[in-house]
């Protein structure tokens, strides 16, 4: 996870808006064949969540995996 974690001039972060979810935002950053639940995993690894309660206008690192490698970086959407 650490090396995903500083790469972020190759993204962005998210802000959460009113009526986000964990969920909602996986499912919006996960790739084509990507299961949610990984995506989620990252959510949380990358952000130090230990709970699913997330609020309008926190900020969140969404680590995804690029096109071309199993490599992750931040969102960029």
């Amino acid at each position: 996870i650490d090396h995903y974690l500083g790469m972020k001039k190759y993204g962005q972060t998210i802000t959460v808006k009113s009526g986000d979810t964990i969920w909602s935002i996986a499912g919006k950053w996960s790739g084509e064949r990507e299961d949610v639940n990984d995506v989620i995993h990252r959510i949380y690894e990358a952000n130090n969540l230990s709970s699913q309660q997330i609020y309008p206008g926190q900020v969140l690192k969404v680590p995804v995996k690029t096109i071309t490698t199993n490599d992750y970086m931040l969102a960029s959407k």
